[in-house]
């Protein structure tokens, strides 16, 4: 959720394709540093129905723009979220590796949309308290 509105769309998407049940969201991670990036990908969850999802968000090695997207900012500030910023939501590589932790093996696909960063983190990442895996074994 940064620099445009096709963020949003992608997400309304995936929510259009798990609505028809020809898709799981597992979990949610955004890519970016932006701060309303979370708050932004909350409300739109929250909007479709599914208010609990996990939502991830990188805590270093990931794109800042600085510019961020006016869209989520604006989506972020008329609705009411948990988190306020990215900085409150947390780790992505955490989430994923939990998520991935809970899931039958082969069973799950990460749909990616802008910088890969999340999933170079997991891959880089190592056991944990959710699984005792490396991250390219989950």
């Amino acid at each position: 959720m940064d620099s445009d509105c096709d963020d949003a769309g992608a997400l309304a998407l995936l929510h259009a394709l798990a609505d028809r049940r020809e898709a799981k969201i597992l979990a949610v991670a955004a890519s970016s540093l932006y701060r309303s990036s979370v708050p932004c990908i909350e409300a739109i969850n929250h909007y479709y129905g599914r208010p609990d999802l996990p939502i991830g968000a990188p805590k270093r090695d990931a794109v800042d723009s600085h510019a961020g997207s006016k869209y989520a900012r604006a989506i972020a500030e008329s609705c009411e979220t948990r988190w306020k910023a990215n900085a409150d939501a947390p780790d992505a590589t955490k989430v994923y590796r939990q998520t991935l932790a809970s899931q039958s093996d082969n069973s799950v696909v990460i749909v990616s949309v802008g910088d890969v960063t999340n999933i170079c983190n997991l891959l880089r990442s190592g056991p944990d308290t959710h699984s005792p895996l490396a991250g390219p074994d989950l």
